[in-house]
């Protein structure tokens, strides 16, 4: 199943006294197709995300800290998106460690399989696109680094608790939403960004197939599970009071 809807999120920090410029701008781009708050960080005028949202950004520790989001669209159009904000973003504003770029995918038909999110994820891994954008903010932490403790019923409900701080979130039965993107000057990336979006897109149709077993996978996964029969229970349990110590912080935090 290939997912049809797509949705982009861009964190950055604006310099000083230049939203009004950002205002200007995207009244130019978008005439009334857009929604701005600066006191609050959800715009709830426009439930069904159908135009582009500015915003101010909590998580980025700073006042100046800001986020454009894209309407629900296809493909083609998130790209055009994208270049658009960068192109905002470059002449008003900066990015750092804290910022962030986040990508939302879903099919629009949910008569077939749902996303099996362990399955995304193992071949996520296997492409190594859960790490090479490096460790920015508690935001994205690496999914797996909790899987390969944990089995994955045990992952679900571990993480869940422990609050959304993953570089990947079922957003729902057939959406992700992808975090892996980011840092200082991520905006100059933006191809890179797209050619991952391509094997993120493909992955996703593997996902929703309960039939698709491919050689690798299969000793992806064997490898995975031989790694997690082999550990001990005191080390799953040394484990889960470090990482519990994390996420008693990182819930308090937020």
């Amino acid at each position: 199943m290939k997912p049809d809807r797509f949705g982009c999120e861009l964190e950055f920090v604006v310099n000083d006294e230049q939203d009004a410029l950002i205002i200007d701008k995207l009244n130019s781009l978008y005439g009334s197709d857009y929604l701005f708050d600066l006191k609050n960080s959800k715009i709830s005028s426009d439930p069904k995300q159908t135009k582009v949202h500015y915003k101010y950004e909590a998580s980025l520790e700073s006042k100046f800290g800001r986020e454009l989001t894209s309407p629900v669209c296809c493909f083609e159009e998130l790209k055009d998106y994208l270049t658009q904000f960068v192109l905002i973003i470059n002449e008003c504003a900066t990015t750092n460690i804290l910022t962030g770029l986040h990508i939302h995918m879903s099919a629009s038909d949910k008569s077939g399989n749902e996303l099996d999110l362990c399955k995304y994820t193992l071949l996520a891994d296997d492409e190594n696109l859960l790490n090479n954008w490096g460790d920015r903010n508690k935001y994205c932490l690496n999914l797996m680094d909790i899987m390969g403790h944990l089995k994955f019923e045990d992952v679900i409900l571990f993480k869940e608790h422990k609050g959304r701080v993953w570089n990947l979130l079922k957003r729902g039965s057939h959406h992700v939403e992808i975090r892996t993107f980011g840092g200082e000057n991520y905006q100059n990336k933006i191809e890179q960004v797209i050619d991952e979006m391509k094997i993120y897109i493909e992955i996703f149709d593997y996902s929703t197939d309960d039939n698709f077993a491919s050689v690798e996978y299969l000793n992806k996964l064997e490898k995975h599970a031989e790694k997690l029969d082999a550990m001990s229970q005191e080390t799953i349990e040394n484990y889960l009071t470090e990482f519990s110590e994390i996420g008693s912080f990182l819930t308090l935090s937020n």
